[in-house]
């Protein structure tokens, strides 16, 4: 009974991370239109704070820019587990966004949950132009 218990909790949790990391590889995969929005001219107008975050407005959304080595990343403002300001995270060495709350993590590549609680966050695309910094939305 117990074994049964077990096996039966563990193939729940295997199908459930199976299938968000499915719908997560889905939806970077799929060509949704985008319009592009120029973020700034060059990224040192961005107001960084000490762990290279900043929180900006665009087309009406809040989102979270986070400066690695050259390259910016953009997405949601806020975590989707509880809706703390992703601003006040960090970005750890393997280029996650950490929330400040809960610390869980998420890829600034796809924004899929790397610690394992089973949540997405929405990223968006970030292009450097000749004439700057654009995100698509």
């Amino acid at each position: 009974m117990v074994s049964d218990q077990f096996s039966t909790h563990h193939l729940l949790l295997i199908t459930h991370f199976s299938l968000s990391t499915i719908i997560c590889q889905l939806s970077s995969l799929m060509s949704i239109p985008v319009t592009w929005h120029l973020i700034a001219l060059h990224p040192n107008e961005l107001n960084f704070n000490h762990e290279n975050l900043a929180e900006i407005k665009v087309a009406g959304k809040q989102l979270c820019i986070a400066r690695v080595q050259d390259k910016l990343f953009a997405c949601a403002a806020k975590c989707p587990h509880a809706a703390a300001p992703l601003v006040n995270g960090y970005v750890n060495v393997q280029n996650q966004i950490v929330c400040p709350l809960h610390r869980y993590k998420f890829s600034l590549e796809n924004g899929q949950n790397v610690s394992g609680e089973g949540y997405f966050l929405k990223t968006y695309p970030v292009e450097e132009r000749e004439d700057g910094w654009y995100v698509g939305i």
